[in-house]
C-alpha cells in the first residue's frame, strides 16, 4: 500500500505522525515501525496508530494485512464465546457512509471470527467452529449483497482456507464439508463481483466438488447457479444453460431456487438468440416462484423485483426494448432492495433505453444514479459503466453528455473534453 501511494518508508511515518496530529494523538512513527508493519511483526497496532493508518491509506487496518488479537479469554482449542452473531449490517445504521458501515463490520468479523483449532481438539469444539463459520459467512454475504465485495473476498477466503485446512487435517464434523463448500461458494461470488472470474472458476469449481462430497444437493444446486450467471457474464450461454439444467436437476420443484434457476438458463437461451426456449424457461422461473414456500435462505434475495428483473434482462437480450424498459423500471422501483442491487437494475433501464433510441432518458436515469457509485466496491457496477459507455449512442448532444458522464466515473479515468 506505502508503495502505490509512491511513499517512502520515511515519507509513510511522517504522513502517519501528521494524519495523528490533525486527530490530536501524539505520534512516534518512524521508519522502523513502518518496516516492523511491513515485516509483519505487529499483529494490531495501536488504536492512535490504526486510525492513522486508515486516515492516510484510506482502507482499515485489516485489509491492510493486521489481525485483531483475539479475545484474552479464548483458550487454543476452544472458540471465541464471542458470537460472530453479536454482529450485525443492522447492529452498524449509525455511521453515515455505507463505505464506513462495510469497514467497520469487516473489523469486527475479523474479530468475532472463530478461534483456529488444531487436529487434537475434540468433535465438540469442531461443531462449535463449525456454527460460528456459518454466522461469520451470513454476516459476510448479507454485507456484499449491499455494498459488494471490496476487501471482504479475503474475510471469505481466509474461512474458506481455514475450514479446508480442518478437512486435511481429518477432522470430522456434521456439516463441515457443506459449510466448507458455501465458503468457497461466497468467496466465489465475491470474487466474481470483484472482477477476478478465473478465481471465481476456481473457486466455485472447490465449492462444487466439497458440495458434492458432502451430498447436499442444495448446495449443489445453489453453486450450479452462481455458476451459470458467471458464464452469461462472461458470454458462454451455451455453459450457462447447462449450468443451469444441472443445477435444476438437484434443486426442489417449484419454489425460489427452481425460479432462480430457470431464470439464469433463460438468459442463456436469449444470448443465443433462441427466443422459444428462453420463453419457456421464464414460464417456468413464473410458475415455480409463484410456489415459493420454505426456500433456504440463501436464495431469499430472490424477490419478486429481482424476478421481474431478470425477465426484463432477457426482454433486452433478445431486442423487446419498450418490455425491457416497463420490467427494469418496475425491478428498480423496489426500496426494499439492497444498494448495489438497485444500481444494477438502474443501469439495466439505462442501458435498454439507450439501445431503445432514447438516449436523454437514458442520461437522466444514469445521472440520478451515479452518485451512489460512491458507496459501492463492486467491479461488476464498474464494468457496465464502461460496458455503458462504450455504447454506440450517436453524436448528439444526449449522446456526448452521456459518454461524459459515465467516463467520469469510470475508475482511472478523466473527463472528457
Amino acid at each position: 500500500m506505502r508503495e502505490s501511494l509512491n511513499l517512502g518508508q520515511g515519507e509513510f511515518a511522517a504522513a502517519i505522525n501528521r494524519a495523528g496530529e490533525a486527530a490530536g494523538d501524539e505520534l512516534r512513527c518512524d521508519i522502523r515501525l513502518v518496516a516492523r508493519w511491513e515485516a509483519g511483526e505487529v499483529q494490531w497496532p495501536q488504536g492512535r496508530y490504526r486510525r492513522a493508518l486508515e486516515a492516510v491509506t484510506g482502507m482499515p487496518c485489516t485489509a491492510l494485512g493486521f489481525r485483531p488479537h483475539p479475545p484474552r479469554s479464548t483458550r487454543r482449542g476452544t472458540v471465541s464465546p464471542r458470537s460472530v452473531g453479536a454482529f450485525t449490517v443492522e447492529s452498524t445504521r449509525d455511521l453515515e457512509d455505507p463505505v464506513q458501515r462495510r469497514e467497520f463490520l469487516a473489523g469486527a468479523l475479523a474479530m468475532a471470527a472463530p478461534t483456529p483449532l488444531s487436529p487434537g481438539d475434540g468433535k465438540r469444539a469442531v461443531n462449535a467452529y463449525v456454527e460460528d463459520a456459518e454466522r461469520t459467512l451470513t454476516q459476510l454475504q448479507d454485507l456484499e449483497r449491499k455494498f459488494g465485495a471490496g476487501y471482504l473476498v479475503r474475510l471469505a477466503e481466509a474461512q474458506a482456507d481455514e475450514l479446508v485446512r480442518l478437512l486435511d487435517a481429518g477432522m470430522d464434523s456434521p456439516g463441515l464439508q457443506s459449510v466448507a463448500a458455501s465458503a468457497h461458494t461466497l468467496a466465489g461470488l465475491m470474487q466474481f463481483d470483484a472482477g477476478n472470474q478465473g478465481r471465481a472458476r476456481y473457486l466455485y469449481k472447490e465449492a462444487l466438488y466439497l458440495a458434492q462430497l458432502a451430498g447436499d444437493r442444495g448446495l449443489v444446486a445453489r453453486i450450479a447457479a452462481a455458476m451459470s450467471m458467471q458464464a452469461n457474464n462472461l458470454q458462454r450461454p451455451h455453459e450457462a444453460v447447462k449450468l443451469a439444467r444441472f443445477g435444476a436437476e438437484h434443486a426442489p420443484d417449484g419454489g425460489r431456487v427452481a425460479a432462480l434457476l430457470a431464470v439464469r438458463e433463460a438468459r442463456g437461451w436469449a444470448l443465443l438468440g433462441a427466443e422459444r426456449e428462453a420463453e419457456a424457461a421464464l414460464r417456468r422461473a413464473t410458475d415455480s416462484y409463484e410456489r415459493a414456500g420454505a426456500d433456504p435462505a440463501w436464495v431469499m434475495f430472490f424477490n419478486e423485483s429481482e424476478l421481474v428483473g431478470a425477465i426484463g434482462r432477457v426482454a433486452g437480450d433478445l431486442g423487446d426494448w419498450g418490455k425491457a424498459q416497463d420490467l427494469a423500471r418496475q425491478a428498480a422501483a423496489d426500496p426494499s432492495l439492497p444498494l448495489r442491487a438497485h444500481v444494477l437494475w438502474e443501469l439495466l433501464l439505462a442501458e435498454v433505453m439507450a439501445r431503445g433510441g432514447d438516449v436523454q432518458g437514458a442520461v437522466d436515469v444514469v445521472a440520478a444514479v451515479l452518485p451512489a457509485l460512491d458507496r459501492l466496491s463492486s467491479d461488476r457496477v464498474a464494468s457496465r459503466i464502461r460496458a455503458l459507455a462504450a455504447l454506440p449512442v450517436g453524436e448528439s448532444s444526449a449522446a456526448r453528455t452521456w459518454r461524459e458522464q459515465l467516463q467520469a466515473h469510470m475508475p482511472g479515468s478523466t473527463p472528457m473534453t
